[in-house]
């Protein structure tokens, strides 16, 4: 570990008043690297995200780590360095984050430390990239492979562009006036030792699941001597002008992906923690809410029996439900990387075993209730029936069974894995909410 803090430490100095980001897929990491730098630590559950990015901007020299939750809407001109500690868990997210090095054309750069041992090969497929599509890990290896037999760029840009007007780029500054990257210029370690850098390959004590790093160096971004840039018809130099557009609309588009997809499991965990121990029904009717479903007795004479069709649907639902692999706790239907249970190689505190029997009392009877109770809205069911007729589930008046396998389907372009029954639950609130709020 102490020798990837010095390998940054000596990027931070050079970048000097310029600012340096160092991003990692691990929220663990993130936090790791930050008290070990002494900066601070930007990701999904940070409390004051906004003061964070805050004196990022305004501070000279600024440094900060964070996961890919450092995504929207930041362009800061002169961020000098950005620096990836293990593996980008996809190529697009490696071309948004690196691409916000050098925005003001000075010079920059974007570094890759990837653990030795492990930096080549599609076998070697870290912990956190084992829910990615395999596709989106061969192009990430491929690119951290390129430099052995060609360029980076070429790879990049085939990613992300394809051939232009069949011009495929060939290796670095043969479109624009550009520097190369570290598979266009053999001597680049020789020129790192000249100016002081640290070691290539670097092979210290290690990191906690990183371990002895070697920086993969994809090469500044300033621009190079006109001396050094080969002449590039207009025409092509157009086409590559719109290339780079639709690049920015594409980083654009999947910048609004992931921030939606950031939306909904920040309102996931919210809307949950809300209703643990808590019952919907009585809430909607104005009485006491301090008891889970099960354990309502709204009706005549305290029988409960106002109740007893959601009971009923959520019995159903629990009973006969099956979670696709690794999308959720079979207990409470969380996904695993919110319910603390879900890791089974530990002993769990009965803390853990509480969280997980307060998310069992939330998510499936809020939903119960929401669709079956008493004070369910026809107009909502309605729509979500339509919206379940849309997504191939049929005969939902007449038979549950379709809809039960449905929710424990994996969810479809939300980020991270997890159930369908959580992508339903967070609909059926945002209804609510609108309604309540008159919308």
């Amino acid at each position: 570990m102490r020798s990837v803090i010095q390998f940054i430490q000596d990027r931070v100095r050079r970048a000097y008043p310029g600012r340096v980001i160092i991003y990692a897929t691990v929220r663990a990491h993130v936090t790791a690297l930050a008290e070990l730098l002494g900066c601070a630590a930007y990701h999904s559950k940070q409390v004051d995200k906004e003061g964070i990015l805050a004196s990022f901007r305004h501070q000279a020299g600024a440094v900060i780590t964070a996961t890919s939750a450092l995504g929207m809407g930041i362009d800061i001109p002169d961020i000098r360095s950005v620096i990836h500690v293990g593996q980008p868990r996809t190529m697009l997210d490696y071309a948004q984050e690196s691409g916000r090095a050098g925005r003001d054309g000075q010079p920059s750069e974007a570094i890759i430390i990837q653990a030795e041992g492990q930096t080549m090969g599609r076998e070697c497929r870290p912990f956190w990239m084992h829910d990615a599509p395999p596709d989106d890990h061969a192009h990430v290896v491929e690119y951290m492979e390129a430099a052995v037999t060609g360029c980076r760029r070429v790879i990049l840009d085939g990613y992300l562009d394809g051939p232009i007007e069949e011009y495929q780029r060939q290796r670095c500054g043969d479109r624009v006036v550009e520097s190369a990257c570290d598979g266009c210029m053999p001597n680049w370690e020789d020129q790192e030792s000249r100016i002081g850098s640290a070691s290539p390959v670097i092979a210290d004590d290690p990191m906690v699941d990183v371990g002895a790093v070697e920086p993969v160096m994809a090469g500044p971004t300033e621009d190079i001597p006109s001396t050094m840039a080969r002449a590039v018809p207009i025409a092509i130099q157009h086409t590559f002008r719109q290339q780079d557009i639709q690049r920015a609309e594409l980083c654009q588009q999947a910048d609004g992906r992931a921030g939606q997809q950031y939306e909904d499991e920040e309102f996931l965990i919210r809307e949950i923690e809300k209703w643990v121990d808590r019952c919907w029904t009585c809430s909607q009717g104005g009485r006491d809410d301090g008891h889970e479903m099960w354990k309502c007795w709204y009706g005549e004479g305290g029988s409960g029996k106002i109740a007893q069709a959601s009971k009923d649907w959520m019995v159903k639902i629990r009973r006969q439900i099956s979670y696709d692999g690794f999308t959720a706790h079979f207990w409470c239907g969380m996904p695993q990387y919110i319910c603390p249970r879900s890791d089974r190689r530990t002993e769990h505190s009965p803390q853990t075993v509480q969280a997980c029997d307060g998310y069992r009392t939330a998510l499936i009877p809020t939903i119960a209730m929401m669709v079956h109770g008493p004070h369910a809205n026809a107009v909502i069911r309605e729509r979500w029936f339509q919206r379940l007729s849309e997504h191939g589930v049929d005969n939902i008046r007449a038979n549950d069974t379709e809809l039960i396998r449905y929710l424990g389907q994996m969810a479809r372009n939300c980020g991270r894995k997890r159930a369908q029954i959580t992508e339903e639950f967070i609909w059926l609130r945002r209804a609510y909410q609108g309604v309540e709020r008159g919308g």
